[in-house]
């Protein structure tokens, strides 16, 4: 496995140097670049159909993306803080329907990534003061 890393590390790295990219632009093609093999191979392996997500948990596995474990750890959040009427339902669809908006056309998603977006959207929405509270 080590090998393998150190093979495609360097063909990047030369293919980097080649396109003369500064430091930002080889961290954000990374980036894309993991997304697309990501999406790549989750959907060859779990034959993906459309609309489809998953979450690449920080453990390294994979889950279905479920909007319903969002809203619950909303209202967790929520109910942290002593009382429910901080946030109702059509609160936490508008939330769950921000962050999703976030997904574009990719298949898998990282955990970090969603819990990012669902703060943002919270902030965005009015609702900052359970950023503290949201576990993800």
């Amino acid at each position: 496995m080590k090998d393998l890393v150190n093979k495609l590390g360097e063909n990047i790295t030369t293919k980097i140097k080649e396109e003369n990219l500064s430091l930002d632009e080889s961290i954000s093609l990374l980036e894309k670049v993991e997304t697309y093999v990501l999406d790549k191979l989750v959907c060859e392996h779990e034959s993906c159909k459309p609309g489809e997500r998953y979450v690449l948990k920080f453990e390294g596995y994979l889950e279905n993306y479920s909007s319903k474990k969002i809203a619950y750890s909303l209202e967790r959040a929520a109910s942290a803080l002593g009382d429910n009427s901080y946030i109702n339902q059509s609160d936490i669809s508008l939330i769950v329907r921000d962050v999703e908006r976030n997904f574009g056309d990719r298949v898998v998603i990282k955990s970090s990534e969603l819990r990012k977006w669902v703060k943002n959207s919270l902030d965005t929405n009015g609702y900052g003061f359970l950023k503290e509270k949201y576990s993800g």
